[in-house]
């Protein structure tokens, strides 16, 4: 008797420790994973020659946008290091390939969980960017320091 009810009991708890069970880390939902980009990738700039200040069309960014993470001010370690690190996101992020371009800016403005925040925003797309990717913001004062970079490796 007592034996059954112990193989009952446990029977019973196993499946709650399958659910409970470690998972590791790559498993996990979150954002992508900084991964160095090797040397043997290029890195190529567009950006429009005309403007100071530019943004992603809204057609571009619909058909393309695959992720995007906004930096609020008060976290930000500069422009270039936040700049390194969303183009080692992107090439870090899903399978390789599936990120071929990166575009960051200061200032901008960005639905986040549901409500509006403003900082520095790392986007990623699955199609290179080209000078006609892109348009003058809207609101004078934002996209602050613009930058893109497509990124290409050999497969």
């Amino acid at each position: 008797m007592l034996a059954s009810s112990l193989i009952f009991t446990l029977t019973g708890l196993l499946p709650l420790f399958a659910f409970s069970a470690p998972t590791l880390l790559s498993e996990r939902a979150g954002g992508p994973i900084r991964q160095p980009i090797p040397a043997n990738c290029t890195i190529s700039y567009p950006h429009p020659q005309n403007l100071q200040s530019y943004q992603p069309s809204p057609n571009f960014v619909s058909k393309y946008a695959i992720y995007k993470y906004l930096v609020y001010s008060s976290d930000t370690t500069g422009t270039e290091t936040e700049y390194q690190s969303c183009l080692e996101s992107c090439y870090g992020y899903g399978l390789r390939g599936d990120c071929v371009s990166v575009f960051l800016a200061e200032n901008v403005t960005t639905e986040v969980y549901g409500t509006n925040a403003t900082g520095t925003l790392c986007q990623f797309y699955s199609k290179p960017l080209n000078d006609g990717s892109f348009v003058k913001p809207e609101v004078e004062g934002s996209y602050v320091n613009p930058k893109a970079a497509d990124i290409s490796c050999p497969k």
